[in-house]
């Protein structure tokens, strides 16, 4: 009778999910836990439902690039079990499909992984898979700690099965399906398999981490078919959804992945579809799925038999190009022709800096630092010419309220965590959309395929030699004592601005000087000059005829109207020489780099100078006591 039993299923079970000839029941030997395995598993009490990670199972499945798979049910090219990469110390249990490949790479793993029940936790050997009745298939692993399970309460399960499609499905007494895992997509959608509202595929992390990655795909109806990248904030960086989307909820509205249509998108009596496919002959002979990629590609694989796994489309790339993705060239960086640069402003000073010069596609970094404090002034916006940014697509992005570029701006200038302004409008410059992106990943040159709008963008930046404003005076650490009197702390300021000015001016002295040893050192000097040049401790003698020639006959105005900028500079250099720490002031040959525009001076200078030397009137104030000559002349 139990014999006629299960003949009854495994009839039902070939009408219910197209058995072929491979169909068979598992049949066991007391020495082993599976001596064959089959395209469908029968729930029976005579018979053993747990499967072991270990050398107990008898049919596995080795990959050249040294993959395994320890089947527990296969129906060919699709296998259903234990699944390790390179090492194996750590499996998932995962619907596979057979097949080499010579694609993978730290972004690609191996293709014929199409679904796994535990990617953030997966398992060592001897960990168990038990089928059972009420709560369908258990993963415990090795210290019978449960992993994973189906939970479906409230049903009762007779068996198991795998298609053709790849979909491993739980089945109860009268065949009927009680769980499948088409309804649980992990980063793949097979042929058949839909992802309905609310629903992710999640890319894994890079490398052979299964881990979840940065990226993720998702269907609404509102937007569609999305696909995302996390980086503080979801952003968009593709989109498949129909033209006039009537934005209704219900089972009519989903993203499908059909054979010989490729990705479609259905939203109630309307559709968009995304890299269509052919059809082979016979059907089985071929297997297709797409993936959501740990670089955030998408693309369609295809496995025939006798062949090896190969890329039939890259949907993001078709659509928009290669330089779509957000980290194409890493952060800052700019793709143009996936080809990686860093940012070039309109003014043509430099900013930006690749991080490795052998790999641009890394990125790059600011040479300069952003830096709020003391206030937003420091900062400016460096407008960078014929690029856009990836996330524009998505209007439902842009912060509201600010619909011209004007406004855009002023909102991201005294925006501290604003690193960008992306602005786009399509006909109306007065009515667009503003983007104040705080993390800057890749940016594309030129124009967005397939959308029809104008975008300007503008870069923050630090502005060149910005001299922060003298910090407050701290009271002591410990202890507690009544404030200043507000006189003498403007005297002390007026100290301190002093002593920079002085030393400021000391070293334009010495610039001036070394401009002009070097102008004598071109011109032709007679025997006495050479004479007395040669001599150690004299000073250089300089005509009235040469210096009026050096300086255009003395139209040069030396003022802080006309030099500000470099007075500034000056006065940052030599309160960065006045530090009371030793050991915070600059050797001399890192000054004549800062000089040289080589290096910028430290942002971080305290301008508190308890040993700068004070006017009398202020003597018996502690922060402006005369420093003794040791401190001085300390080490530099």
């Amino acid at each position: 009778m139990a014999t006629l039993i299960i003949f009854l299923f495994s009839v039902l079970s070939s009408l219910l999910w197209g058995s072929s000839a491979q169909t068979s029941v598992i049949i066991f030997n007391s020495s082993r836990s599976i001596s064959m395995t089959s395209t469908i598993f029968y729930l029976n009490s005579s018979q053993p439902s747990t499967w072991s990670n270990d050398h107990s199972i008898n049919q596995t499945v080795d990959f050249s690039d040294g993959s395994r798979a320890r089947l527990v049910l296969s129906r060919d090219p699709i296998t259903c079990g234990f699944f390790c990469t390179e090492t194996c110390n750590s499996y998932l249990f995962s619907v596979v499909v057979r097949g080499e490949s010579k694609i993978r790479t730290p972004q690609v793993s191996f293709p014929g992984l199409v679904w796994s029940a535990n990617r953030d936790y997966p398992v060592g050997e001897n960990a168990t898979l038990k089928l059972t009745r009420h709560e369908g298939l258990v993963l415990r692993d090795s210290d019978d700690t449960k992993v994973w399970s189906t939970n479906i309460s409230g049903n009762s399960v007779m068996g198991m099965n795998i298609t053709d499609s790849g979909n491993l499905v739980l089945f109860n007494d009268e065949g009927a399906m009680v769980w499948q895992s088409f309804d649980h997509p992990a980063d793949s959608l097979c042929i058949g398999q839909s992802l309905h509202e609310g629903q992710k595929l999640i890319a894994s992390a890079p490398g052979a981490n299964w881990s979840h990655g940065s990226y993720y795909a998702t269907f609404t109806s509102s937007a569609g078919f999305a696909a995302f990248i996390e980086a503080g904030q979801p952003l968009m960086y593709f989109q498949l959804v129909p033209n006039q989307s009537p934005r209704n909820s219900g089972k009519t509205n989903y993203t499908i992945f059909e054979r010989g249509y490729g990705l479609v998108v259905k939203s109630g009596n309307l559709q968009a579809q995304a890299g269509s496919l052919v059809i082979y002959f016979p059907l089985d002979s071929y297997f297709q799925h797409i993936r959501l990629d740990s670089d955030g590609q998408l693309r369609i694989y295809q496995y025939r038999t006798g062949d090896e796994w190969r890329v039939l489309s890259d949907l993001v790339a078709e659509k928009l190009g290669e330089c779509q993705y957000p980290r194409r060239c890493g952060d800052y960086g700019v793709c143009r022709e996936a080809q990686c640069s860093c940012p070039e402003g309109k003014d043509g000073m430099q900013y930006f800096k690749q991080t490795q010069v052998q790999l641009p596609e890394l990125g790059c970094s600011r040479i300069t630092p952003l830096s709020c404090k003391p206030s937003l002034d420091q900062h400016r916006l460096l407008e960078v010419e014929n690029v856009t940014y990836f996330n524009l697509i998505d209007s439902d992005a842009a912060f509201p309220g600010y619909k011209d570029i004007d406004g855009c701006k002023q909102a991201c200038l005294q925006n501290c965590s604003c690193s960008a302004v992306f602005f786009k409008y399509e006909s109306n410059a007065s009515n667009g959309h503003c983007y104040l992106p705080s993390e800057i990943l890749s940016i594309r040159g030129g124009k967005m395929p397939n959308y029809n709008f104008t975008s300007t963008a503008f870069i923050k930046v630090q502005i060149p030699y910005m001299a922060p404003s003298p910090l407050p005076i701290e009271g002591p650490t410990s202890g507690v004592s009544p404030p200043s009197p507000p006189s003498k702390n403007r005297l002390n300021l007026v100290a301190i601005i002093a002593g920079s000015s002085a030393g400021a001016l000391v070293i334009v002295c010495l610039l001036i000087i070394f401009y002009f040893v070097n102008l004598r050192k071109n011109t032709v000097e007679d025997e006495g000059e050479d004479y007395i040049k040669q001599m150690a401790g004299v000073p250089m003698r300089f005509s009235y005829e040469n210096l009026r020639v050096a300086t255009e006959d003395f139209k040069e105005k030396l003022d802080m109207q006309s030099h500000g900028e470099e007075a500034v500079r000056m006065i940052r250099i030599a309160a960065w020489c006045l530090q009371d720490d030793h050991t915070r002031r600059p050797l001399m040959s890192v000054v004549v780099k800062v000089l040289e525009g080589v290096m910028e001076v430290d942002p971080n200078i305290i301008y508190r100078f308890s040993n700068a030397m004070a006017p009398p009137s202020v003597a018996d104030d502690p922060i402006s006591t005369a420093p003794q000559a040791s401190v001085l002349s300390a080490p530099r």
